[in-house]
């Protein structure tokens, strides 16, 4: 590794508006604390705004789809038998139906506001603590509040958080989120507090949702990086504990009572679930799509096919040139972990309406894969073109 690497990797973030606005600069330059505090509230409010102004018409909503199964599946049935028996369902994920069952024993019935009102909140949320990682990854404030909104408004959260019953996407998100931060926080300070706080989002996690058992291998990547960024001295075989955690999870999960289901390796299936991440991936270059020339509207399939793997590899090559490709192996390697699970196994039946499956790896391509137009206008085009050019597409963005 090169000396300007190693440089770049070890280089603090830059303050809010250095450069542009010396007087935020100075301010966070006096008081740091302050300053990380106030941006990461405006961050969650801008979170929250969003997402009330993109799916505040939900509130209104009447149940749909399963809702009418699942939100209603605690009720006649203890805690306990809902963590220890998956009946009714082909899934294990008590964790949710236990919060659903406090919701109604809270307000007294099954009123959809309220229901509908969770996954809203869980997803500004998400938004905020996606903020908070990418400023743990060393990624520039204003560029982590970019990645945020790109993800707090990418398409297919369509499904995810408008319906009440999806939960499930959202909470193992913000679950995760919070037990990877609260492990970095526990590895600069040492505090236990910061440790119990990390294992016990990974347990509740894991009882969220199956796909809860990658956070061994994220604790890893993580380890992995901090020590790559002089956060820790040296690296630290915790992660194994949070893989033990998993593998008893994994057990627990095999004996738990459920619908028995059956997996068969689908080769079309596969293939259509790679066409919904390269489509996934595009955003928000997808919104181009309307524009459109009408033979291209006909083969959406094909353009998708085509474009996406150019669109990858354009990102991956001006994030080489500059020089981070440390940071996109690491939002890489967290694509691959929680999206290879789905790309495998997800049916055809589900995978044209089963976009939220898709919300833990979004974070990886929010977090680390649209800082790159900011980083080729200012180390690779070197001109004032290059600077409108990243002007511009903020804007469309």
């Amino acid at each position: 590794m090169s000396a300007d690497q190693q440089s770049a990797i070890n280089r603090p973030p830059v303050a809010v508006g250095a450069g542009r606005w010396p007087h935020l600069a100075a301010f966070a330059g006096r008081w740091p604390l302050a300053a990380g505090l106030t941006a990461s509230a405006l961050v969650l409010l801008s979170m929250l705004l969003a997402v009330g102004a993109l799916y505040g018409d939900a509130l209104g909503y009447a149940f749909m789809y399963d809702d009418g199964l699942d939100l209603t599946r605690g009720e006649g049935r203890s805690v306990l038998s809902l963590l220890t028996s998956g009946e009714g369902a082909f899934y294990y994920r008590p964790l949710p139906f236990v919060l659903w069952k406090g919701l109604h024993g809270m307000i007294g019935r099954y009123d959809p506001f309220w229901f509908h009102l969770l996954p809203l909140v869980v997803h500004a949320l998400n938004g905020w603590l996606l903020y908070q990682m990418a400023r743990a990854l060393g990624v520039r404030s204003m560029v982590a509040g970019l990645a945020s909104a790109l993800f707090v408004t990418f398409p297919f959260h369509y499904q995810a958080v408008p319906w009440a019953g999806a939960l499930f996407h959202p909470l193992v998100t913000a679950l995760v989120l919070s037990s990877l931060l609260a492990y970095r926080a526990a590895r600069r300070s040492g505090a236990r507090r910061y440790w119990l706080l990390s294992l016990t989002a990974a347990a509740l996690a894991l009882f969220t949702h199956e796909s809860a058992v990658t956070v061994g291998v994220l604790a890893a990547g993580l380890e992995w990086w901090m020590v790559r960024r002089g956060d820790v001295n040296r690296w630290r075989p915790y992660a194994l504990v949070y893989l033990g955690l998993a593998l008893a999870f994994a057990g627990w999960w095999l004996s738990v009572p459920k619908w028995p289901r059956t997996f068969t390796p689908d080769l079309e299936a596969i293939g259509r679930n790679t066409l919904m991440y390269l489509q996934a991936l595009l955003w928000p270059l997808a919104l181009t799509w309307r524009w459109a020339p009408p033979p291209l509207l006909d083969r959406p399939e094909q353009v998708v096919a085509t474009v996406g793997p150019l669109a990858v590899g354009m990102a991956a090559w001006c994030i080489f040139r500059a020089r981070r490709a440390e940071l996109a192996g690491l939002a890489a390697g967290w694509l691959i972990v929680t999206a290879l699970p789905v790309w495998a196994t997800l049916p055809r039946s589900t995978s044209r309406t089963a976009p939220g499956s898709t919300i833990c790896p979004r974070l990886a391509s929010r977090c680390c894969g649209h800082f790159w137009p900011r980083r080729c206008a200012g180390r690779v085009a070197h001109n004032a073109c290059g600077a409108r050019w990243w002007r511009a597409s903020s804007a469309g963005c």
